[in-house]
């Protein structure tokens, strides 16, 4: 039967804000010290998760000001308490420890004795097919990014997200969701073709992971992986969008306007809208809108070119116009006159050739009696506009 420690609450908030409003001195961490090596041993893993929740809290309070006799508690007892919970044999005291205490440690011990004493931590949880485990380890590696810096991150904690990321064994898909959501943390680190050349970082493996998740059979993961991808992007310099997005990530972005599920078409638009802020007007005039017009005009699928028309005036409203249309309509036709009616009113009319949008359906003549006003109205605008222009 599991017992509790008589002397330890189940929470214990109190106890760091009361060493911390009466201060630290050598008797009271001859009491403290103590009871939390004997909690780390308890019986009771509930008791032991407690400690996991609160240990960072204490640990910043035993240390004070960090005086001599408080960072001999911290390196021989706080420190070895911490790597026994994280390899806890109950899962729920490893979680709370790289929940709550594994990130925030670092800047108690500094960067170079977290690297020596509690990252080989992270390799030994790494194999733990517990998806909570794996989740609280992989976002306790993202915390460290900015305290670790990118040196010790890229060559320590990266292969650990690439592991996680590039595992097909995986029970939950969560873990792999968590990281690609979260790679603008880590953007800037990411190599580029540029840098990879010259040989000052790791080879590119990030690129065909994404390239890999692109087309995964979850379509949470092929999501995720298009809305990772202007990430990349938005750290590379204007050759690299040239040199290496343009062959290499754009055409995988622009087929997900040809995915089966709505979210992912959804998503391919929201990172075309986060590639036009990245890049330009001019990357998006002469790479991204001759493509998508190719696409347009191959498509024979409602669906598809509905989704390519609602990037396509998403995408070039953000690059060269104020958002002045009026909301999409669910009839493609309509949206395109739409797009091209504001397309032409606009001053800036002249740096866009019309060539690059897609030709104006022609509307029947049987339903020419149903159009209503602003149906009817836009497209005769657009054209007198444009035989204007």
């Amino acid at each position: 039967m599991e017992t509790t420690h008589p002397f330890l609450p189940p929470s214990l908030p109190p106890l760091p804000q009361a060493l911390q409003n009466s201060g630290i001195d050598d008797q009271t961490q001859q009491h403290v010290l103590p009871l939390v090596r004997h909690a780390v041993e308890d019986r009771s893993w509930r008791v032991r998760q407690a400690l996991a929740r609160d240990y960072a809290p204490l640990s910043i309070a035993l240390k004070g000001e960090g005086g001599q006799r408080s960072m001999e508690a911290l390196h021989h007892d706080l420190l070895p308490g911490l790597v026994a919970l994280l390899q806890d044999n109950e899962a729920e005291v490893r979680i709370a420890a790289l929940t709550h205490a594994y990130a925030a440690f670092c800047p108690l011990i500094g960067a170079g004795l977290f690297t020596q004493h509690l990252l080989p931590c992270a390799h030994l949880l790494a194999p733990d097919s517990l998806p909570g485990v794996r989740l609280a380890l992989s976002t306790a590696c993202l915390d460290l990014a900015p305290l670790l810096g990118q040196a010790a991150f890229m060559q320590h904690l990266m292969p650990l997200l690439e592991r996680f990321l590039m595992d097909p064994n995986a029970p939950d898909v969560k873990v792999r969701l968590h990281i690609l959501s979260r790679l603008a943390v880590i953007g800037a680190w990411l190599p580029s073709s540029s840098s990879s050349s010259t040989g000052t970082s790791p080879p590119p493996s990030i690129l065909p992971i994404l390239l890999h998740l692109r087309d995964d059979d979850n379509w949470r993961l092929r999501k995720a992986a298009i809305e990772a991808l202007p990430v990349l992007a938005e750290h590379m310099s204007t050759a690299d969008h040239t040199l290496l997005f343009e062959p290499a990530l754009l055409p995988h972005l622009l087929s997900a306007f040809q995915d089966r599920v709505c979210q992912v078409r959804m998503a391919a638009t929201g990172a075309l809208h986060h590639l036009a802020r990245v890049t330009g007007p001019e990357f998006i005039q002469s790479k991204v809108l001759p493509r998508m017009k190719e696409l347009y005009e191959e498509s024979g699928f409602y669906l598809v070119r509905s989704a390519v028309l609602q990037a396509m005036k998403v995408c070039v409203f953000c690059s060269f116009f104020p958002p002045s249309l009026p909301p999409s309509l669910p009839h493609f036709s309509f949206s395109l006159c739409l797009l091209r009616h504001g397309l032409f009113r606009s001053h800036h009319s002249s740096s866009l050739p019309p060539s690059l949008l897609p030709s104006l359906p022609p509307v029947p003549p049987r339903r020419r009696r149903d159009l209503s006003f602003p149906a009817s109205f836009f497209p005769s605008c657009s054209k007198q506009q444009h035989k204007s222009n």
